[in-house]
């Protein structure tokens, strides 16, 4: 049987200090990976200014989180994603965020709490 994985849009919440990229979990999904750099291009393999690979899902989801950025309305996050499902590895092309507006789970992040 042959089954063959689609990437999702990954779903992107930017506050003022802080970034969240996830893709909802599905059966077979081992790593989901961020790449991604604020207001410059970005290359096809290019590990960018945040990057990392996240082993395990939280809540069915694979998230990527940072608070290590500073980010204001009008930025442009340049980013790429790769998935690992079922032992095969699936890289999304470039995409681009600009940031319109902020979160609304900004919240969160300003009280210092995760949730």
């Amino acid at each position: 049987v042959v089954t063959s994985y689609r990437l999702q849009t990954p779903v992107v919440e930017v506050c003022s200090n802080a970034l969240r990229v996830s893709i909802g979990d599905s059966a077979g999904i081992q790593l989901f990976a961020f790449h991604g750099n604020i207001n410059q291009p970005i290359g096809e393999t290019e590990a960018g200014q945040m990057s990392q690979d996240v082993n395990r899902k939280t809540f069915g989801r694979w998230v990527f989180e940072t608070q290590s950025e500073t980010f204001k309305l009008g930025d442009t996050l340049n980013y790429w994603i790769y998935v690992i499902h079922r032992g095969l590895g699936y890289r999304s092309d470039i995409m681009r965020y600009t940031v319109n507006a902020f979160s609304k789970r900004c919240e969160a992040y300003d009280s210092g709490s995760s949730e």
